[in-house]
């Protein structure tokens, strides 16, 4: 099988009106295995709403601002690839989840 790898988007610089290239960068490396309760998932659809743009600012909101270098959030759907925790299972889908940007 091969190597499963982990594709984030970073915050480089706080946007001023549109994002611009270099706001953004696209980091790739090997994805984590999943500690003891923890479990892998593959991204099939990702949804970038207009709060999304609102967090990339360096100003309070109902949820903190993403900081320079952190991964920016947007909810997702994935499924199960590799899993150690109960009852999640490989090949699976749940209808809600909460992950660590690490992951």
């Amino acid at each position: 099988m091969a190597e499963l790898m982990n594709r984030q988007i970073l915050l480089r610089r706080r946007p001023t009106g549109l994002l611009q290239p270099g706001d953004t960068e696209l980091v790739t490396s090997p994805a984590p295995q999943p500690a003891e309760g923890e479990a892998l998932l593959r991204n099939t659809y990702i949804g970038i709403d207009a709060a999304v743009r609102t967090w990339l600012n360096d100003q309070p909101g109902y949820l903190p601002p993403v900081q320079l270098g952190e991964v920016i959030r947007a909810a997702g759907i994935g499924e199960v690839v590799a899993s150690r925790c109960t009852p999640t299972r490989s090949g699976t889908w749940s209808p809600h989840c909460r992950a660590s940007r690490s992951t």
